[in-house]
């Protein structure tokens, strides 16, 4: 019995049986009843198993009831400000027809949002607003995703969208004359209004014709305005849904198969669809026109007038309100079309211009077509065209079939003799374009030609004047007479120095008694105890160029004079060129308006430009064989960074005029340092500093500082309570962002589309660090779960540096520390960007890892610098400020390659230059700004202007401490702001957070504040000074907002806030953050729970996602990446939400506000919370140079464990400097304090 109930072969014949079976069974009286408690039990089980909305009111006003009236479950007060269009490709990729017309909507309309759904991203959209989420109706959503007609889909789309959203739909080919204030008029309420259309087609007479009758009335359906959720979109949904699935049954076809004629696509989705359905819906609701056609009752009582019918809106000369709709005269959307009396788009009240270049659909629909008089609708319905085409078919009929084959093959041979003649004059045209195409190519060739060779002789003139200059250079003697002046005041051996004077050759080039001269020098010296590094009285050819600071000296007592035959190992680091200029050149290709604006270097010419040139070494060079240092003991490094070579101390000491002396540290260690050193003026300028110099360097363990980042445990997610695991996935609707925040979330508040690019080298770096490592488990679960069209088995791509681990395989896997913050980096990053994928930069083994983060006397104080050498092999080795890469010796900040060290040592060299950048790069991690020198930070910083000037964008957290950083604020009562770097460089986007502060409402944004369970990091650099985008903004802060503290100018060198007795902020500092972005409550899979965790930590990766969207669009339009994007975003706060409440938290009781928010920038959340589409066209509307593959400039490199430099060709330098032209007076490099 329950086989046969079952069976797929026959179950309505198998139940037929069962009931006869049981009917004869029971006895009469039950038999009776037995329909009531059916009923009854059915009416339970709906009651009890039907969704609980279904219940308490449907999530879509109108359902699949085709028969029952339509009456709005809610009318909204206004039209949503949106424009809506549907085109093949976005509006980055139209092509320049395309792009005024559409441009014409935002123009007139700047404070709409504008949105084109295209063929990559519509069904996603559907999806997002008709599954589960949205509305609910999977019928629909498969009824779209199966539709392939595209007109089909594109009519249904348009009533899909504005039942979701509503707003006004324009199709691509439309133009806007008139702004959308104006299409309604004066006279009436908008509130009283739900729906806005236009007479298309007003000829009546021909209703009886056998093609036109079916579409010789109509309203246009091009464009139309609608309030969301009105029961007529729906209506008209359903319809389109019912008409095809019956047509699809007719064909016994699927409806992705069913063969439609132009005819029918009119009547069952077009303009006659659109029609007839309002038309339909105005009847339901007894609608009649509005008294007086002005403002008031737009509907009443069921009419006894009749139906409403077409002959209502025939020959309208004004606009009717019926029934809450606006019909407005055929001249408003479908001016000068050449019938319906349907006027010109010069007249007062057209208020759009179809221009019909994307109405190719009917070509792939056929219609009925005559085979000699072709088709009626060629008429234009012109009457006596249409009645001429109708009595010449007529006619046709009446001929036999040789007469009627001769016409047709008459007006073929025509209409081949036509399409000959065009094609003819469309060569003619090719060709006479070709030929002007090159004549221009000709031309430029040759003026570029003319450029090259008078580069090139202007190149020989410069040379042969350096060779003459050069000739003319004395050289011998002089050189040392300097140094005989310095001894002649400290000497009475004048007899000694004469005759020294006259034993040293003139001639040039002679250098065989330099070392006699040194050793003379050397014993004057010792006779003499010394003393010329006191000296006052220097000779003009030399300049001290470091002497040893009084706080240097803290913690260390000089001891004994260093012996003169000490072999100390000497190196001369030299200074880095053009810095001054890079940051000029980085200014002028991220303004705007600059005709440089995108020229983006590549790898090689940034190396070069930065480069010493070699004259400098080899001037260098020539000072030190001058003084005694044969040119076989001097060595130079790859990439022309350093001299270095060997000498006795006694040699060091004449060529320097120096003291060395031994120092030692309180803790017991020893180093060997001079007050104070000179060098000849002429080779100062490429001396950047020299070692052993004027520094001590402690080789004692010190503890490290705590870097900031997302620990699940760490007091820094929330410093009020301890963060504990969820227990289990919570149920998340579009009412619960305000709880948990997810993508979907992310994307509703900042109104930013699905992803639907993935252009090839635009993937999206994440650096992670500190021994903390993602999950492949815990993406797959968090990808099954939140954002399913992420298949499992989505990572990252793991470029690792120097040893280090990327996923950790389980969360107790020994190796690698499965941690919050990678896992919650990817998860926020990922589902904004995909298919776009993510970079892994995982930087050191897993000894310095661990020791960094778990060993308090860990020598590695130092962060970033590993990664910078991955994707820069000149920043291994070059030296600035005193600091220098690939430090070996004891005491330097950063890990040395290979490492010793075990378990988990890397045993490979450090790794310089063996990845490329992505263009944009995500750091969650922050450092104290006083825990790091001074000098360490800025060279990192000339880093990222390096980055920049290859079209790289670097994203920083600014850190969940408010104004106080990390640990305890600086200064005797610990009251002292001090932001956290690397954000507080000025080329890194600083990044704050918000939270969502009130309850959500269904696809609307939130209002948002600055996180209050921990402070939006903020504040100014003490390193820094104020670069001069943000300048204008800083000052409007001050002078707007009042501050109950004030501020300081003293300089600060590192964590020495000694000098600072009054202030509590650092005033002319960089200001940060730049820009905030959602930061708190954000849903995370991790160690196999779910978490919400909070901190800038979020917002830096939204942040990071949201650039690599814009990139993806500029590749697509053949521009370049963003690189610097400060001044843009500056220079268009309109594409920000301002955050104008609340502040961040100071440093103790007595300041515990912090900075407050205010109107603009401030330093709780910077610029403010992105607004997507705006931003975009910020970020698109600028004139850009593309490399070749339109990437950070350096082509992709191979994989490698020595750094290199390319020598740059001669003249390049220079070329790429004189390119750029000369700065301007606001574009100044950013001053280090």
């Amino acid at each position: 019995m329950l086989a046969k109930l079952t069976s797929p072969i026959s179950p309505t014949l198998a139940a037929t049986h069962l009931t006869a079976q049981l009917r004869n069974r029971l006895p009469t009286q039950l038999r009776r009843s037995l329909p009531f408690y059916v009923a009854c039990a059915l009416f339970i089980f709906v009651f009890f198993h039907a969704p609980a909305k279904l219940l308490t009111g449907p999530s879509i006003p109108f359902t699949s009831s085709l028969s029952s009236p339509s009456q709005p479950a809610r009318v909204h007060p206004d039209f949503p400000p949106k424009i809506w269009q549907v085109w093949k490709m976005d509006p980055l990729h139209f092509d320049e027809r395309d792009h005024d017309v559409s441009n014409s909507w935002v123009e007139n309309n700047p404070d709409y949002r504008y949105e084109v759904l295209t063929d990559g991203n519509q069904e996603r959209y559907v999806e997002f607003h008709y599954g589960p989420q949205g509305f609910n109706r999977p019928d629909i959503v498969d009824f779209f995703r199966n539709v392939q007609a595209a007109i089909v889909k594109s009519d249904l789309l348009r009533y899909l969208v504005m039942y979701a959203e509503g707003g006004i739909y324009a199709d691509i080919d439309v133009e806007a004359i008139r702004p959308l204030n104006k299409f309604i008029p004066d006279r009436y309420d908008v509130k009283d209004i739900d729906m806005v259309i236009g007479v298309e087609i007003d000829e009546p007479d021909w209703k009886d014709h056998a093609i036109l009758g079916s579409k010789c009335m109509s309203f246009c359906q091009w464009t139309f305005m609608c309030k969301p959720q009105l029961p007529v979109m729906m209506r008209l949904i359903e319809q389109v849904m019912a008409w095809l699935n019956k047509v699809a049954k007719e064909q016994k076809v699927p409806i992705s198969n069913v063969d439609l004629n132009f005819d029918e696509i009119i009547s069952g989705t077009g303009p006659s669809a659109f029609t007839n359905a309002i038309i339909a819906d105005m009847n339901e609701r007894g609608a009649r026109p509005a008294a007086g056609s002005g403002p008031g009752a737009s509907s009443g009582p069921p009419s006894k007038q009749g139906p409403i019918t077409w002959d209502m809106f025939h020959d309208m000369r004004e606009s009717k309100l019926i029934g809450r709709v606006l019909v407005l005269t055929v001249e408003a959307f479908a001016a000068n079309q050449g019938h319906s009396d349907s006027g010109a788009h010069e007249a007062r009240a057209a208020l759009v211009r179809h221009h019909y270049h994307a109405s190719n659909w009917p070509s792939r629909h056929h219609r009925f077509t005559h085979p000699v008089y072709g088709q009626v609708e060629a008429c234009n319905w012109n009457d006596d065209c249409v009645n001429t085409w109708t009595e010449n078919v007529e006619r046709f009929k009446t001929l036999d079939e040789d007469e009627q084959k001769r016409l047709i093959a008459e007006h073929e041979r025509e209409m081949q003799e036509q399409q000959e003649a065009e094609e003819k004059a469309r060569a003619e045209e090719e060709e006479r374009r070709a030929r002007e195409a090159e004549e221009e190519q000709r031309k430029a060739e040759e003026e570029k030609v003319a450029q090259w060779r008078k580069e090139y002789e202007e190149e020989l003139r410069q040379k042969a004047e350096q060779a003459k200059v050069a000739q003319a250079k004395t050289q011998g003697v002089g050189r040392y007479d300097a140094v005989v002046a310095v001894v002649h005041r400290r000497t009475r051996w004048l007899g000694l120095i004469d005759a020294l004077r006259k034993s040293i050759s003139r001639k040039a080039g002679d250098k065989m008694l330099a070392s006699t001269w040194a050793s003379l020098v050397s014993a004057v010296l010792a006779v003499t105890g010394g003393g010329l590094a006191a000296d006052t009285s220097l000779p003009p050819t030399h300049r001290l160029h470091e002497r040893h600071l009084p706080h240097w000296g803290k913690h260390w007592a000089q001891k004994d004079r260093v012996p003169g035959s000490t072999l100390l190992p000497m190196r001369i680091g030299l200074k880095q060129s053009n810095l001054d200029k890079g940051a000029e050149l980085l200014m002028d290709i991220s303004d705007p308006h600059s005709a440089n604006y995108g020229k983006h270097l590549t790898a090689d010419e940034v190396t070069d430009l930065f480069a010493p040139s070699q004259s400098a070494a080899d001037q260098v060079i020539d000072w030190l064989t001058a003084a005694g240092i044969h040119r076989s003991r001097i060595g130079q490094s790859v990439n022309k960074q350093w001299i270095q070579f060997d000498a006795r101390a006694d040699e060091v000491e004449a060529l320097l005029l120096a003291e060395y002396s031994v120092w030692q540290h309180s803790s017991g260690s020893t180093d060997v340092s001079c007050p104070a050193y000179h060098v000849p003026q002429h080779v100062q300028e490429h001396i950047d500093y020299i070692t052993p110099g004027t520094r001590m360097r402690q080789r004692t363990k010190h503890s490290r500082p705590t870097v900031e980042r997302r620990r699940l445990h760490s007091p820094m997610v929330d410093p009020h309570k301890q963060v504990a695991p969820l227990p289990g996935l919570p149920q998340l609707n579009a009412s619960s962002c305000n709880h948990y925040v997810t993508a979907v979330c992310v994307r509703v508040q900042y109104e930013i589309p699905l992803g639907s690019k993935a252009a090839p080298g635009n993937k999206l770096g994440i650096f992670e660090s500190d021994d903390d490592h993602y999950s492949k488990a815990d993406l797959d679960v968090y990808w099954s779960n939140l954002e399913k069209y992420i298949p499992n088995g989505t990572y990252p791509e793991e470029r690792l540096v120097d040893g280090a681990v990327g996923a950790a395989e389980t969360p107790s896997d020994p190796a690698a520390l499965v941690g919050a913050e990678s896992n919650l980096d990817l998860q926020a990053a990922q589902p904004l960007i995909w298919p776009q994928q993510t970079v892994l930069f995982q930087e050191d083994d897993q000894w310095v890892e661990w020791s960094e983060y778990n060993d308090p006397d860990t020598p590695y104080l130092g962060f970033w610098n590993t990664f910078y050498d991955a994707i820069d092999g000149s920043y291994c080795t070059h030296s600035a400020y005193g600091q220098a890469g690939d430090c070996t010796a004891t005491g330097c900040l950063d890990p040395a390659y290979p490492d010793p060290h075990q378990p988990g040592g890397y045993n490979g060299t450090l790794q310089c230059g063996v990845y490329r950048p992505t263009p944009v790069i995500s750091m969650s991690y922050a450092f104290g700004e006083n825990l790091l020198p001074a000098a360490y930070l800025r060279r990192q910083c000339d880093e990222v202007l390096k980055l920049g000037l290859q079209g790289v964008t670097v994203v920083a957290s600014s850190g969940d401490g408010g104004v106080g950083g990390i640990a305890n604020c600086p200064g005797a009562h610990h009251q002292i702001f001090h932001p956290l770097t690397p954000n507080t460089c000025p080329y890194v986007l600083a990044v704050g957070s918000t939270e969502l502060d009130r309850p959500a409402t269904a696809a609307r944004r939130l209002a948002e504040v600055p996180t209050r369970r921990f402070g939006s990091g903020g504040g100014f650099s003490n390193v820094f000074a104020m670069p001069d985008y943000q300048a204008r903004a800083v000052r409007r802060y001050f002078d707007t907002t009042p501050l109950n503290f004030t501020g300081y100018t003293e300089y600060v060198d590192g964590n020495d806030f000694a000098n600072v007795t009054t202030g509590l902020y650092h005033i002319g500092g960089r200001g940060l953050p730049d820009v905030a972005a959602v930061g708190d409550n954000f849903l995370i899979h991790s160690n196999g729970s779910w978490w919400s965790v909070g901190g800038t930590s979020v917002s830096a990766p939204i942040w990071g996602a949201l650039l690599t969207l814009v990139n993806e669009e500029r590749l697509a339009a053949n521009m370049s990446t963003l690189g610097f994007v400060h001044p843009l975003l500056y220079a268009h706060p309109d594409a920000f939400t301002d955050i104008t409440t609340g502040s961040n938290p100071g440093c103790n009781a007595s300041y515990s506000n912090g900075f407050p928010a205010a109107e603009g920038w401030d330093p709780v959340t910077g610029l403010g919370t992105p607004i997507y589409p705006k931003l975009l066209r910020a970020l698109m509307d600028v004139r850009s140079h593309k490399t070749k593959d339109g990437l950070p400039a350096g082509g992709e490199r191979e994989r490698v464990t020595a750094c290199h430099v390319v020598n740059m060709k001669p003249g390049l330098r220079d070329r790429i400097l004189a390119s750029h032209g000369q700065p301007r007076s606001n574009t100044t490099r950013p001053r280090l304090l």
